[in-house]
């Protein structure tokens, strides 16, 4: 298989080294010897079990995250976010605000752009439902 020395220097993806582009393909149709890809693994397997623990432990090591915080692994990409980003900042507030009026439980976006424009639409639509509000 040839490649191209094309350089991609576009906003999201990026070029790859080979080496790993080739480790990729490779766990793609037949993952750790088990003879199935990993696309193809059931998450209830011992096989996903040992990788999600080997990426957090991972993770822990080069963000030096502690053992009093967890780390999950969830699907949704950048916009998943928007949510959760929301629910997160939503519920540390009635933590620590418990006698607060829902009205006066306020967030506040900047926007800029496309991106910061769908975070700010997607709080609208989570706060409108407990009460809160969103200052753009």
């Amino acid at each position: 298989m040839q490649r191209s020395d094309i350089i991609n220097l576009a906003a999201g993806p990026s070029q790859l080294p080979l080496q790993v582009l080739e480790q990729a393909a490779a766990g793609l149709l037949n993952y750790e010897g088990t003879g199935i890809g990993i696309t193809e693994l059931s998450h209830r397997s011992p096989e996903f079990k040992t990788l999600t623990e080997s990426l957090e432990n991972s993770i822990r090591a080069i963000l030096d995250i502690p053992q009093t915080h967890s780390i999950i692994f969830v699907q949704g990409g950048g916009c998943g976010q928007f949510s959760s980003v929301v629910y997160n900042l939503l519920a540390r507030h009635y933590l620590l605000y418990p006698d607060l009026k829902p009205e006066d439980r306020v967030a506040d976006y900047i926007v800029t752009g496309s991106w910061s424009k769908k975070a700010a639409e997607e709080a609208r639509m989570i706060t409108a439902s407990c009460g809160a509000r969103v200052n753009v």
